[in-house]
């Protein structure tokens, strides 16, 4: 009766250490997933903000300020 409750106790033990050892992988990949999917949307980010700063360029010849009461001074 004793080995067997010294194998249930260790089998125990071994379950519970490969069960924290799945959860921290598993937490990793979802970690990596989803610097994967920020990673693919920056071209696309990039490129709007160029897109903005070059409109903002053209359509005064400096950058448009976020404040519109300095921007309606400056007009």
């Amino acid at each position: 009766m004793l080995a067997l409750r010294a194998i249930g106790v260790c089998g125990y033990l071994t379950a519970t250490r490969a069960t924290f050892f799945l959860v921290r992988m598993r937490s990793s990949d979802r970690a990596e997933l989803a610097v994967a999917k920020s990673i693919q949307a920056l071209p696309a980010e990039i490129t709007a903000l160029r897109t903005e700063i070059q409109a903002c360029f053209t359509q005064r010849f400096r950058p448009v300020n976020c404040c519109l009461i300095i921007d309606n001074f400056l007009i």
